[in-house]
């Protein structure tokens, strides 16, 4: 088992943490995406960026929704600093010049004029050159250049620490770049901001990233303890409004059911992995091609839970759903979804006690290298698979 385990984080399948703020509202119209608050071009440039990288389709959807909600906040970032320097023409001109580039989805150009602003006119301006920073960093990201984009947010924040803004972009690339002991302490910071401000749902947020971090660096009390803070109050926010936060919701759990599973504490692992999985079966019956693969990836999860728990016969039902979704994907985009299907049948054929063999051939037919053919082969051998 423990070698499916290091086969599983090395292909990325059933992982379910989540950063940053929550989803932008995203609406697609015949064959045309839109996201409320995003110029049409922009949204087009940012899924011509997305197409060209190899991600499956709720990788797009993510990185999509989170490009969003950097663009929305760098504009307000623009609007803010044209209002506050409106008595002075020379900064004026750039900042006219970067709102129409932005608009316009020319993020280079945007952080071009950024940069030159912060070159020519904002010596001894901290105010001004915090401003500057965070959108020559901001536009960086959007063109996915993260290492990029970290020196020019820590100088955002380093001007101005308690603009919640620029210290949970700052906190949020940190964390994206694995430099998670750098990140904590910002985020304690922003949790106190939270705290005062009484924005219940950007201090889920934050308590949500906390927890994660202090998880991947083996913090498991304080991990737990902002995990189910984060979930009292999403559950709360989700009984006044249950569209708006359920998939938060949702998200808290999955994150939860990891903790615990790791943590040896399986009755709560089980608990919160069933509540997850009938919270997404509930989103797909509404929007399936949303939510169907968040249903097929916890089905997954417990599968690999009931497995390790050497509980065969639902270790094996909760797989062989997995893999019907899983299979239902791969036919419509093969190159997607091709890898989600090799890992749920290499996984339902290891553990099953009778009959793996169709499912260690079928496996054989997507490995996605020689080296992995060669593994299926070894792995089926009593099966005489054929190559």
């Amino acid at each position: 088992m423990k070698y499916l385990l290091i086969f599983l984080l090395s292909v990325g399948v059933y992982a379910d943490t989540t950063t940053g703020d929550y989803s932008p509202i995203i609406k697609q119209v015949g064959g045309d995406v839109h996201i409320t608050g995003v110029p049409q071009r922009v949204v087009n440039r940012l899924l011509d960026d997305l197409d060209k990288m190899d991600l499956t389709i709720e990788e797009k959807n993510k990185e999509l929704e989170e490009s969003a909600k950097k663009y929305r906040s760098l504009e307000q970032e623009v609007e803010r600093f044209k209002l506050a320097n409106v008595d002075d023409t020379a900064i004026q001109g750039f900042v006219e010049l970067a709102l129409v580039a932005l608009r316009k989805g020319d993020f280079a150009e945007a952080e071009r004029l950024a940069g030159e602003l912060l070159d020519k006119h904002l010596e001894n301006k901290v105010t001004q050159a915090a401003s500057a920073n965070f959108i020559k960093g901001q536009a960086l990201s959007l063109q996915y250049k993260p290492v990029e984009a970290l020196p020019y947010l820590k100088k955002a924040y380093n001007y101005r620490s308690e603009n919640r803004e620029y210290a949970f972009a700052y906190a949020l690339l940190l964390q994206k770049q694995q430099q998670f002991k750098q990140a904590i302490p910002i985020y304690e910071d922003i949790l106190q901001i939270d705290r005062e401000s009484g924005d219940k749902f950007e201090l889920a947020t934050t308590l949500n990233n906390l927890a994660i971090l202090y998880e991947n660096t083996n913090y498991y009390e304080l991990a737990e303890k902002y995990f189910l803070e984060a979930l009292d109050i999403l559950r709360k926010l989700a009984k006044a409004n249950p569209k708006a936060y359920e998939p938060d919701v949702v998200l808290t759990l999955n994150n939860l059911a990891n903790l615990y599973n790791k943590t040896n504490r399986y009755d709560l692992a089980e608990k919160y992995y069933l509540e997850a999985l009938e919270f997404y079966r509930k989103f797909a019956e509404v929007n399936p091609m949303a939510y169907e693969l968040d249903v097929a990836d916890t089905l997954g999860k417990l599968g690999l839970f009931y497995s390790e728990q050497d509980n065969q016969e639902k270790s094996q039902k909760y797989y062989n759903e997995s893999i019907s979704i899983y299979r239902h994907w791969y036919k419509k985009h093969p190159k997607l979804y091709a890898t989600k299907l090799f890992v749920a049948l290499v996984l339902t054929a290891i553990s099953a006690k009778e009959n793996p063999c169709p499912l260690f051939k079928e496996a054989l037919s997507l490995a996605p290298s020689e080296e992995w053919r060669q593994t299926i082969l070894n792995m089926g051998k009593q099966c005489q698979l054929q190559d």
